[in-house]
């Protein structure tokens, strides 16, 4: 259900949640691509990669409530036009309504704690990114162009500098932070609503009960797009970076045509079991021994 005083539509909040979601997901595989190149440094971030991805395997489970909120206003609507009992219907609603204004507090929580434990790792790695950053930096961008297709999605803005990477990501964990509150702040209105219409189940006018039910068909639509765009992030942020290789300087004199030479050729014996007496191939007969 929605209504006039909803702070925020759902469509805002999943926009929001869904880009700032993105934006960390950049800015993290810049950090890990950085760190990458010391195992101090791996060993430090791998903690809250471990965190980003379940509070957003939980996301994608939130999602799937909303989804399945929306199915159900569209079952209210629908029993309402047909003059079908609809006190079961509205109970189900208020519940799944007030299970989501939990799981937003779970999934705000998770959030707090995200932001803390970036907050505790920060000054040990702008420490140590300060230290590497001459000898790492300068083959990121060189790297991009030899990054197989199916990671190509993290694109070339998250190979930055990881001092940069840092605090992109502390702005993108806030975003996330403040598009839950967003649609905390959505299903406290719409479990209020729903309790509201228990209240007065027959008497809903028929008019809103249409417009809740086309509202939450648009909603859902919204609700996939924005599974499928989070799925994505969930499955970049797993790829792990590999470190940048130097090659060594050949040295002067050496060539790629020596290295390919054996040091010593050996000789392969043919085989003469198929062979005839004359030395022919037996094969050449028509038969074969």
């Amino acid at each position: 259900m929605t209504s006039a005083s909803t702070p925020q539509d759902l469509k805002v909040g999943l926009t929001c949640l869904s880009s700032s979601i993105r934006a960390v997901m950049l800015s993290w595989y810049g950090v890990q691509k950085t760190s990458c190149q010391s195992s101090l440094l791996r060993n430090s971030v791998t903690p809250l990669r471990n965190y980003l991805q379940t509070q957003w395997t939980d996301i994608l489970g939130f999602l799937q409530m909303c989804y399945n909120f929306g199915a159900d206003a569209v079952l209210w609507q629908k029993a309402v036009e047909t003059g079908s009992e609809t006190g079961p219907l509205l109970e189900d609603l208020a519940f799944s309504s007030d299970e989501l204004v939990k799981k937003c507090e779970d999934l705000i929580r998770q959030s707090d704690s995200n932001m803390e434990c970036l907050s505790s790792i920060t000054p040990q790695l702008s420490e140590l990114f300060r230290a590497s950053r001459a000898n790492t930096a300068s083959g990121l961008y060189s790297y991009l162009e030899k990054l197989p297709r199916t990671i190509s999605f993290l694109g070339r803005a998250s190979f930055s500098d990881g001092l940069v990477a840092i605090r992109d990501t502390e702005s993108g964990l806030a975003e996330i932070r403040t598009s839950l509150c967003m649609m905390h702040q959505f299903w406290i209105v719409v479990s209020e609503t729903c309790h509201s219409f228990m209240k007065v189940d027959a008497h809903v006018p028929l008019e809103l009960v249409q417009q809740v039910g086309e509202t939450w068909k648009q909603y859902q639509q919204h609700v996939v797009g924005g599974k499928v765009s989070i799925a994505q992030s969930l499955d970049a942020l797993s790829v792990e970076p590999a470190p940048i290789i130097r090659r060594q300087p050949r040295r002067r004199g050496s060539s790629k045509s020596d290295a390919s030479i054996p040091a010593s050729p050996s000789i392969v014996p043919r085989r003469m079991s198929n062979l005839g007496d004359g030395g022919v191939l037996n094969a050449c007969w028509g038969w074969r021994r």
